[in-house]
């Protein structure tokens, strides 16, 4: 289920998604900062995490929702976020202030990533630690999916899609890494 929020005088877009009761995300498209904070909430565990964003990608505030398109480009991110979380919100707009209050809010950065060619949309494949299949299990990776035609893999990995007017976004983040793992992933990605 997707809710999409839109306010110009405030000046914002919100994304409201829930996969199950037990798993439910907030993206939050901020104009005034041009920050895009996204607050995922898994078993009652809350987390935060922020990044800038491009305005020319992102669907612009509007007091009238607009008609979806069944034809939409995609829009991709794979980032990795800071291990400490930030303590300062004051950056933050009020409203992602708001928004992340009661979690630890996480600075993301882009990952360069290469395209997978004729990668299905939408698959998913999660495996377990000790998965030893092309060597995943020695270099501490967990997870591998492809979805919006980029594949990840990640020692954890949190996905976030949402759909605007224009455009069909998808986001991985890619957490719990060492800093000696990540030169890797980058080059397995």
């Amino acid at each position: 289920m997707q809710h999409v929020q839109s306010s110009v005088r405030q000046n914002y877009v919100q994304y409201y998604i829930q996969v199950s009761p037990n798993e439910k995300t907030w993206i939050l498209d901020d104009f005034n900062t041009d920050l895009e904070v996204i607050k995922s909430v898994r078993d009652n565990h809350a987390i935060c995490f922020v990044s800038k964003f491009n305005r020319s990608l992102t669907m612009q505030p509007t007091d009238v929702q607009p008609e979806l398109s069944p034809y939409k480009s995609h829009n991709h991110g794979v980032y990795t976020p800071d291990e400490i979380p930030t303590e300062d919100h004051s950056f933050l707009g009020p409203k992602s202030r708001a928004l992340c209050e009661d979690a630890n809010l996480y600075w993301m950065r882009p990952m360069e990533v290469t395209e997978v060619e004729n990668a299905p949309l939408n698959y998913t494949s999660s495996l377990p630690v000790g998965y030893s299949g092309n060597g995943r299990s020695k270099r501490n990776i967990a997870h591998c999916s492809t979805s919006c035609c980029w594949m990840v893999c990640c020692c954890t990995t949190h996905q976030f899609t949402w759909q605007s007017s224009e455009r069909f976004t998808c986001a991985h983040v890619c957490d719990k890494c060492t800093k000696a793992y990540k030169h890797e992933i980058r080059e397995i990605c």
